[in-house]
């Protein structure tokens, strides 16, 4: 049996430079300028670029913590910045089990 996909919907704001978007078998990009929202809905792939300097505000709903492997997948195979890495795997282990216990999970 495959995994779940992660249950969480994703909303890019675009504040300045510009976005492209598409999903699999698109042959056209959308493409979103400063005001516009690309909205990434749950269990939705779709690959985006930005091809210029590009500022975005970025909103997340639902299991976050489910998207963490895809992150560090991204910072182990692509970017390799290991400093970044440890520090987000710290903080959110941190944040996660501080939340657990202080909402008396634990």
């Amino acid at each position: 049996m495959l995994p779940r996909p992660p249950i969480v919907q994703d909303f890019f704001t675009i504040l300045h430079g510009e976005q492209w978007a598409a999903l699999p078998g698109q042959l056209e990009r959308s493409v979103y300028k400063p005001g516009d929202q690309n909205v990434m809905l749950a269990g939705v792939t779709k690959q985006y670029r930005c091809p210029q300097e590009c500022w975005a505000l970025e909103y997340a709903r639902g299991n976050i913590a489910s998207m963490l492997p895809f992150g560090v997948a991204d910072s182990l195979f692509s970017t390799m910045d290991f400093y970044t890495l440890g520090a987000t795997v710290w903080v959110t282990f941190y944040n996660m089990i501080f939340q657990l216990v202080t909402n008396g999970k634990i």
